[in-house]
């Protein structure tokens, strides 16, 4: 699929100084979703490595990282047995974040890493994912989606009760298209979509009421206004709704595998 123009940017000025240290870039998230908006989007991305990195290899990574033009271009760095593995028990590996190589660690070591890859993902270089052993458990992904909803997304409304305003731009957009995503996950059986998609999905199975509210949070995410930040209240509010109606989803919904992927 063609790229983004800013996203194409990035990835050859990438692949033009580390062809020499990885063995594969493959991207997954909203650039092949085809949902990437600039200047909201991140690119993510994975790349193969053979093993650690020698200091001098993390140290031409990390200063490639803070040169890189464009968009923030976050990711992971995995040997093809560690793609294999999974997420679970994977030691520290070496990731990017915020324009910088970053000491080995557990960033994005979460099975929808490897699932949004393994459905989703585009290759850049290096063998076709076709060919590469990407780890995939649908049972797992929906089963660590439920949880993350019952807690991380729990303690984030509890945290953003403490204020009446919206507590950093962006953020009732990434609550309002954000939430939903874990809705269809669990509602397709595995299914993954993007934030435009999560929007849509939210206009088709949530009460007409937040419509408004979705329909302004879309519309910034394609370069709008963004809603008042007095609407943070309604925001948690749809939150809250959200989680409730997202967890009520029957955990016995039979996963389809077509659809998930």
């Amino acid at each position: 699929m063609p790229l983004d123009p800013h996203v194409q940017t990035a990835v050859d000025a990438y692949l033009s100084k580390a062809s020499d240290l990885i063995d594969g870039l493959y991207l997954y998230g909203s650039v092949p979703l085809g949902d990437f908006r600039h200047p909201h989007s991140d690119i993510d991305f994975i790349a193969l490595i053979d093993g650690p990195l020698d200091p001098e290899a993390a140290a031409a990574l990390d200063e490639l990282h803070q040169s890189l033009p464009g968009p923030v271009f976050d990711g992971i760095y995995l040997t093809a047995e560690q793609l294999a593995a999974g997420p679970n028990g994977l030691a520290p590996t070496p990731f990017a974040r915020d324009r910088r190589l970053h000491e080995p660690g557990p960033f994005e070591h979460n099975p929808i890493t490897w699932h949004s890859l393994a459905s989703h993902g585009i290759r850049c270089t290096g063998p076709d994912l076709a060919d590469l052993d990407v780890w995939h458990d649908i049972a797992v992904v929906t089963a660590y989606t439920r949880a993350n909803v019952d807690q991380y997304w729990r303690f984030f409304h509890a945290q953003g009760s403490a204020v009446d305003t919206e507590p950093y731009p962006g953020a009732m957009m990434w609550v309002v298209l954000g939430i939903p995503r874990l809705h269809y996950c669990l509602a397709t059986g595995g299914g993954i979509t993007s934030k435009t998609g999560a929007g849509e999905h939210a206009l088709a199975v949530f009460d007409p009421k937040w419509h408004p509210l979705i329909r302004a949070c879309l519309a910034q995410r394609t370069g709008g206004e963004p809603p008042s930040p007095a609407l943070w209240p309604q925001t948690l509010d749809f939150l809250a709704m959200a989680i409730d109606e997202t967890l009520a989803i029957d955990e016995t919904l039979a996963i389809d595998e077509t659809l998930a992927l």
